[in-house]
């Protein structure tokens, strides 16, 4: 069983927020919904809606609300893009006990 996991840095500083996956189980609908959840919660901090973050990140209204309802087919590109809107790096985990 492979595991990965990504990590959201807020730009410029140390602090890490992780979001672990078993491949292949349903554990990553879990870490999706979270990771929308996430999303939901820094752009409410910042008092932004939906419509202004779309429109900062370059991405549609109807994404962002998919999104943060944890879509699990969201592009991967377009997640990024709204997280460095709100002021975070995504950033992918190797595990060296993953490794083929």
């Amino acid at each position: 069983m492979h595991c990965f996991a990504l990590n959201l840095r807020p730009i410029g500083t140390d602090s890490v927020r992780t979001f672990r996956n078993t491949i292949g189980e349903e554990a990553w609908r879990v870490d999706i919904e979270a990771l929308g959840s996430f999303v939901r919660a820094q752009r409410k901090e910042r008092r932004l809606t939906q419509l202004e973050v779309a429109e900062l990140a370059d991405v549609s209204d109807r994404f962002l609300r998919e999104l943060e309802h944890g879509k699990p087919t969201a592009e991967i590109g377009k997640v990024i893009e709204v997280l460095a809107v709100l002021g975070y790096d995504l950033e992918p985990v190797v595990h060296k006990g993953d490794l083929l």
